[in-house]
């Protein structure tokens, strides 16, 4: 009888373990996980194809690129990575490189807005000294949001939106 209940329990589980695979993953702005790049481009019209030089430290194979943003107040360059022709990542960067207290201050603002949107992030750091950093991280269903600056006079901001590792672990393996 215990052999039974096992197996059932095993078949229980890939059942489950099939519906979240087959469950759509969205990432941003209409974008969502596993999405070719046609598909991609069918919601950024003007999002161009970059050549595969640019590749991503990810390891991903495949950029696309939207040179300008608007989002949540800000000017970002939306840029979509691909990994064996699947959407892995989007990373949304400010347009312009500003001092780390002009950062600081979106990075505020848009911690607010994130907040607001997905809830309170399971992650906030921030340092400030000769490298200054900042990072908040949420988690809304498999989706990780990271939003991080580091700088000083040249502060970088950027938005980062993919799906957790788990997940992602299970999709290269089928």
């Amino acid at each position: 009888m215990k052999k039974y209940a096992f197996h059932i329990s095993i078949i229980i589980i890939l059942l489950l373990a099939s519906s979240v695979n087959a469950q759509s993953l969205p990432l941003w702005n209409g974008a969502e996980y596993g999405m070719t790049i046609e598909q991609v481009q069918s919601i950024f019209p003007n999002a161009e194809r970059l050549l595969k030089s640019n590749i991503h430290h990810t390891g991903t194979d495949e950029h696309l690129t939207l040179e300008d943003v608007y989002f949540l107040s800000e000017h970002f360059k939306a840029d979509f990575y691909f990994n064996r022709g699947k959407l892995t990542q989007i990373a949304l960067s400010l347009k312009e490189h500003r001092d780390v207290n002009s950062v600081m201050t979106a990075f505020n603002s848009l911690t607010e807005a994130l907040r607001a949107k997905h809830g309170t992030e399971i992650n906030l750091q921030i340092r400030k000294g000769i490298l200054n950093y900042a990072k908040a991280t949420w988690l809304n269903g498999y989706t990780n949001i990271g939003l991080s600056v580091i700088g000083d006079k040249n502060a970088v901001l950027y938005i980062t939106y993919q799906v957790g590792i788990a997940h992602e672990a299970n999709r290269l393996r089928s």
